[in-house]
């Protein structure tokens, strides 16, 4: 099953390092724009905690282990304070959290799709076991009549 990050790169045409930033500046409250910059951007000290997030998003294939990131980041003493959580100057979970179950909801309807459009291949020795009832058959088998008077 392919991770949330294989999704989006897959998707976006992108590698892990160009993963983790752009998820970054997807997910990052609009209004901590102008600041972060003036921090540093992504790679700031302050983000430290916002791309642990990230990256363990990124490695997640269910929702539910994306999920368990979020709340680990909740309680993670280095991603609380003022500027966190009144400000709300990081990351949001729940962009976050819709921006993982979309990739997953994506890997899931192509797998569906290439499951229902796969066709079975028979077994290798298929002819081999069809052949001797077909030998078997008479050249011309005789017509038989149906009750509605068609030839069968």
């Amino acid at each position: 099953m392919k991770s949330v990050e294989e999704s989006y790169c897959e998707i976006h045409h992108c590698d892990g390092p160009q993963f983790s930033r752009s998820v970054f500046w997807t997910c990052l409250h609009r209004r901590a724009w102008p600041l972060a910059l003036l921090l540093g951007g992504f790679g700031s000290r302050f983000f430290a905690a916002d791309r642990v997030l990230i990256v363990a998003m990124g490695k997640a294939t269910l929702l539910r282990q994306v999920h368990e990131e979020v709340r680990y980041f909740a309680t993670a003493p280095n991603s609380q304070g003022w500027l966190r959580g009144t400000l709300k100057f990081r990351v949001s979970t729940r962009r976050m959290i819709n921006l993982a179950s979309a990739q997953l909801f994506l890997v899931e309807i192509a797998q569906a799709r290439r499951a229902a459009t796969a066709r079975p291949s028979p077994p290798p020795d298929c002819a081999a076991s069809v052949e001797p009832f077909v030998a078997a058959q008479p050249a011309s088998a005789p017509a038989i009549d149906s009750p509605a008077g068609l030839t069968v």
